[in-house]
């Protein structure tokens, strides 16, 4: 303690040295943090192995179908949206594998690899959440009014004019410097941070988009699941058949929301100000596992979600695995042969 220092500051000074969750920047330096760094890298990149040939399989599956449904499409939407997620991954999985979140950051550091990832990241992450609320809520009207025509040319115009809006709004804000992408240690990578009173604005939009998609999603689960217990009364293959959809259905936009909702918590959090800027638990953890893991192991689990629970896409992947081993050069003619006769046989099987 320096001799010129007051008794209040010295009183200060010994509470927070004892305090074990205020934080030190030595601590990115500390070889605990550095494994568990390591650690979290590990099965991001574990993620990325997994996640992105299998989007990159259902992307393929889905769109070679010769008549494809609106679900379809979403799915197609959904597939390349969670791949390119697990793409950006390249840059936090680097740092986190190098110790002390400062090694290989030189590059991402650079203004224009900066605020690309990060305009990038934002856009798909919010993108793959508003597909999944818009099959979440096509899968409840499907239910509760089944006879009620779906126009697919409305539904892919809103998805399309959401995405414009989110490119248009993000650019916007970004051109008057309201928002500035910046990398920091805490998040092991690049996010936003507003430098001036009108950035809150973009943090408002942000909470608005956030909100509103949570409820949405949330009512037309709850209204999916009612209307299913009602049509469980009648047994028959059609409500057996509805019923495997929507489980499906509900798997994904449950691992959607849990999966996204902390990352886009912790960053409308951070960027009003409102977490303990001092915790170490804050620091070292929230911002990575909310910004990076949640985010990645949700897009490497639905395209598994797809695979077990869509019976003739995995028949499928087994028989084209097979079938690529052997005879590599036609994979490609093969897989897309079989797709149009597993959507046949399944035509056949469900008007009979």
């Amino acid at each position: 303690m320096d001799l010129t220092t007051s008794p209040t500051e010295a009183i200060g000074e010994i509470k927070d040295k004892d305090n074990p969750w205020l934080f030190n920047e030595s601590e990115y330096s500390n070889p605990r943090v550095i494994a568990t760094d390591n650690f979290l890298a590990c099965v991001f990149i574990l993620c990325m192995v997994v996640g992105i040939p299998a989007n990159i399989l259902s992307g393929v599956y889905f769109s070679g179908k010769p008549k494809k449904t609106l679900h379809d499409t979403l799915y197609i939407a959904a597939s390349i949206s969670d791949a390119c997620i697990l793409i950006c991954g390249w840059a936090p999985a680097a740092v986190l594998l190098n110790g002390d979140r400062d090694s290989l950051t030189q590059t991402i550091r650079e203004p224009i690899i900066c605020a690309s990832w990060t305009f990038f990241f934002f856009f798909v992450t919010r993108f793959s959440l508003f597909v999944a609320m818009v099959i979440s809520v096509m899968r409840a009207i499907s239910i509760h009014m089944p006879f009620r025509i779906i126009k697919t040319n409305k539904v892919i115009g809103a998805c399309i004019g959401y995405g414009a809006w989110l490119l248009a709004k993000d650019t916007i804000f970004y051109v008057i410097e309201a928002i500035e992408a910046k990398y920091t240690k805490e998040h092991a990578g690049c996010t936003y941070e507003f430098k001036r009173t009108s950035g809150l604005v973009f943090v408002g939009f942000l909470a608005c988009e956030l909100l509103l998609v949570l409820i949405i999603i949330m009512v037309s689960f709850v209204v999916s699941l009612v209307d299913l217990a009602k049509a469980q009364k009648r047994k028959s293959k059609s409500t057996e058949r509805v019923s495997d959809v929507t489980t499906t259905i509900t798997l994904y936009t449950m691992m959607c929301v849990l999966c996204n909702i902390p990352l886009f918590i912790v960053v409308i959090m951070d960027m009003a100000k409102t977490l303990p800027p001092t915790n170490v638990a804050v620091k070292l953890y929230l911002k990575v596992i909310s910004y990076i893991l949640m985010t990645a192991v949700n897009a490497a689990a639905n395209p598994c979600i797809y695979i077990t629970r869509m019976p003739l896409y995995r028949k499928w992947a087994r028989e084209m695995y097979i079938k690529c081993v052997s005879e590599g050069a036609r994979c490609h003619t093969w897989a897309a042969d079989k797709v149009k006769k597993a959507r046949v046989q399944n035509e056949i099987s469900t008007s009979g």
